[in-house]
C-alpha cells in the first residue's frame, strides 16, 4: 500500500498542474494499480471508480471495489452490487471466492436465501476446492437462520467430514440438533466442540459452549423446531 508516486510524477510544459495532467492520462489499468497502493479506503474506491469509468467492463476493478466495500466499509449492499457486476462480466471465474464473498455479504444483510444461492454456485465451480469446508459451514448457518434445520445439519456434516477437528462445525451442528429436539445428539456435539475449543485455547468459545451444555442438561426436554 502507499500512493504510487511514479504514476503521478510526470509533468508537462503546459500551464497546468503536472499531477492533473498525469491523472488525466492514466489508463484504467493504472487507476487500478494506484487504487491498490492507496492507504485510505475512500481514495482506493475513488481510483477503482475512475478505472471503471474508463473501462466499464473491467471485472477486476469491480472486484477490488467490492472487497473494500465489503471488508473495510461494511457496505454490504454496495459490495453485492459490485460482486454481481463482476460475475456478470466473468460468469465462470476461476476464483470461487467471488461467489462465496458475495454470499457472506448477503448473509451479513440477513438475506440468507441470496447467501445460499451464492454459496451453492461457489460449490459448483469448485466442489473440491481448498476452502469448501467454510462454504458448507456458512451455508449451513444460512439454512439454520431460515429454519431449514435438516439442510443445515447436512451441511455441517459435510464440514465435519472435511475437517473432523472443526470445533465451530460441531458447535453449529449442536445448535441445529437442539432446534430439532435431538437433546442427546446436541449434547454430544457441544461436548466435542468444548473439548476442541479448550484444546485450542479458545476461551470465549469454550465458555459459550459450556453455557449451551448447562442449559440442555438443566432441562428435561427441548422444544422441537423445524
Amino acid at each position: 500500500m502507499g500512493v504510487n508516486q511514479k504514476a503521478i510524477a510526470n509533468t508537462t510544459s503546459q500551464n497546468i498542474s503536472g499531477v492533473i495532467v498525469s491523472q488525466a492520462q492514466l489508463t484504467a489499468e493504472q487507476w487500478l494499480k494506484r487504487g491498490d497502493e492507496r492507504e485510505n479506503a475512500k481514495d482506493a474506491i475513488a481510483d477503482y471508480t475512475q478505472a471503471i469509468k474508463l473501462k466499464p467492463d473491467y471485472a477486476d476493478a469491480y472486484l477490488r471495489r467490492a472487497t473494500i466495500r465489503h471488508i473495510i466499509q461494511k457496505d454490504y449492499a454496495g459490495a453485492i452490487a459490485d460482486y454481481d457486476r463482476a460475475i456478470k462480466l466473468r460468469p465462470q471465474p476461476k476464483d470461487m471466492s467471488v461467489y462465496s464473498n458475495s454470499g457472506n455479504a448477503h448473509a451479513a444483510l440477513g438475506d440468507h436465501k441470496g447467501a445460499i444461492a451464492k454459496y451453492t454456485a461457489s460449490l459448483k465451480i469448485d466442489p473440491n476446492g481448498l476452502f469448501i469446508f467454510f462454504l458448507y459451514n456458512d451455508r449451513g448457518l444460512s439454512y439454520l437462520a431460515l429454519g431449514d434445520t435438516k439442510s443445515a445439519i447436512a451441511d455441517f456434516n459435510q464440514a465435519i467430514k472435511l475437517d473432523p477437528e472443526s470445533a465451530v462445525s460441531y458447535y453449529n451442528r449442536g445448535l441445529a440438533q437442539r432446534r430439532l429436539g435431538q437433546k442427546q445428539a446436541a449434547i454430544s456435539d457441544f461436548q466435542k466442540a468444548a473439548k476442541l475449543y479448550q484444546a485450542n485455547n479458545k476461551t470465549e468459545e469454550y465458555q459459550r459452549t459450556l453455557n449451551q451444555l448447562k442449559e440442555l442438561q438443566s432441562t428435561t426436554s427441548t422444544p422441537s423446531q423445524k
